[in-house]
């Protein structure tokens, strides 16, 4: 800013961006505000994919509870097993 006059009117253009505490002053407000706009630029480009996707997947329906019960005890019944993280024993301990 080359003046106190250019300091005001940028700060008055991004008040609702900045915050009495902001280290930067008037730029930390102009970096919120360029970071909203990428974010829902971003958000915008996600729904565009994901709306294609909506539109293929729109069909297909949940599958039926009996379908669920199948699996659990007819289907993986054989697969059952647990998952375990290995701890050393007295690790740190003297």
């Amino acid at each position: 800013m080359r003046s106190d006059e250019e300091l005001k009117i940028v700060k008055d253009f991004f008040r609702e961006y900045s915050m009495p505490d902001d280290e930067y002053g008037p730029w930390t407000g102009i970096h919120r505000f360029q970071q909203e706009v990428l974010d829902k630029r971003l958000a915008k480009k996600h729904k565009k994919e994901t709306d294609k996707i909506d539109v293929i997947m729109n069909p297909i329906k949940d599958a039926p509870k009996e379908f669920f019960d199948w699996v659990w005890d007819t289907g993986m019944s054989f697969a059952r097993y647990l998952i375990y993280k290995e701890v050393k024993k007295r690790q740190g301990i003297m």
